[in-house]
């Protein structure tokens, strides 16, 4: 699988193909609004400038002269490494799926290509889907999100299949009780503050204070280390505000303070985040030197919600007025706040304050100070 390396290039970042040990070109480019991330085809360092300043002239007739090639080359519904690859790209770069995700996906799509073949899936029927299934005593589940996703793929974005010769349109993907349903999510404050103390790396305590004191999600972080927009406002406790795409595709804007900020600052400067699953080997490591409770950071979001809601408060610019977007909604007859959201811009929102202090003494000082300490979680 390929791999992206620490390289860059004018036009983007690099992938390492370890099976043939060649370099492939992904041209990564933000232009008025809109992403683009794909690979190109040739190897050679100085073809590939050439091609990037051609892309440069017209993005968007370039993309799509791109997308026609590639679908010729992908032309069939047959499961190949070549195939596969593709749709882990789109999983990455355009679906925004963590590693963990794109490497399952990748891992049971070959089993299924092994099974397979080489058959093209419109000419695979679903009993035969069935068959296949049946043979698999283990991850039956994530074997079939595997290749509904993938045969979704392949309909509306590949239109190599159209929808009646999708075999697997009518499979049923039964959604399991999670174990996360079952018991109590979230943590006190004070323990969260004790963990933060105590983890010695600087970028996860970053990743740790980003999602602590704002309920932010993983990939949320790891994009805004990338190509996030920080302004920063400077207006009483509101240091900055930073835009970035939601998980649900949408642009969200967020207020933040001075420990975010520079959090952030350091996350940009480094270049990119720590991902999601070094982040939590390092929440393990450090629960077991230190003989404490587990911190799971996908639970600080729900501990932010419940903080937020148990003692949280709204922290506005100074001299704000005005009241909330639903009044706002009902004086305007709307019987939804986000159609009023159309109509509305806030350059700075409100900012969300939880009482919770984290400090590390290895933190850098925060505009000249330093953070002062929480005896309780430092003890």
């Amino acid at each position: 699988m390929l791999q992206w390396t620490k390289e860059k290039w004018p036009g983007g970042r690099i992938k390492f193909d370890p099976e043939t040990g060649e370099s492939v070109f992904y041209i990564d480019r933000m232009i008025r609004r809109v992403r683009y991330c794909f690979a190109l085809a040739t190897k050679d360092s100085d073809e590939a400038v050439v091609e990037f300043k051609i892309f440069q002239r017209d993005p968007i007739a370039y993309k799509a002269a791109h997308d026609h090639q590639l679908g010729r080359l992908i032309g069939s519904a047959v499961i190949t490494a070549e195939v596969i690859q593709a749709f882990a790209d789109y999983c990455r770069d355009e679906k925004h799926l963590n590693r963990i995700h794109v490497k399952s996906y990748v891992r049971y799509l070959a089993e299924w290509g092994e099974c397979l073949k080489g058959r093209d899936l419109r000419r695979v029927s679903p009993i035969q889907i069935d068959e296949l299934l049946a043979k698999w005593s283990t991850a039956n589940h994530y074997r079939r999100i595997a290749i509904k996703a993938f045969c979704t793929w392949l309909v509306r974005r590949r239109r190599v299949m159209k929808p009646d010769e999708n075999p697997v349109s009518m499979l049923q993907v039964l959604r399991a009780d999670p174990a996360k349903a079952r018991k109590r999510m979230g943590y006190c404050r004070e323990h969260v503050e004790q963990f933060y103390g105590a983890v010695r790396s600087q970028d996860v305590r970053d990743v740790l204070c980003l999602r602590a004191k704002y309920g932010m999600h993983h990939t949320e972080i790891e994009r805004l280390a990338l190509y996030g927009s920080v302004q920063e406002v400077r207006d009483g406790e509101i240091a900055a505000t930073i835009d970035f795409v939601h998980k649900r595709k949408k642009l969200h804007r967020l207020s933040i303070d001075a420990q975010a900020l520079a959090a952030l600052r350091r996350l940009q400067l480094r270049g990119f985040a720590p991902s999601k699953d070094w982040t939590l080997k390092m929440c393990h490591k450090t629960a077991e030197q230190n003989g404490m409770p587990m911190v799971f950071p996908e639970e600080l979001r729900h501990s932010f919600a419940t903080w937020m809601e148990n003692g949280g408060e709204l922290i506005h610019t100074a001299g704000k007025k005005g009241v909330s977007r639903a009044q706002t909604a009902a004086l305007m007859g709307h019987t939804n706040a986000d159609m009023t959201a159309r109509y509305t811009d806030s350059p700075v929102p409100p900012m969300a304050k939880v009482n919770v202090q984290l400090f590390h003494p290895e933190d850098p000082p925060i505009g000249g100070r330093r953070i002062r300490p929480n005896l309780r979680a430092v003890k």
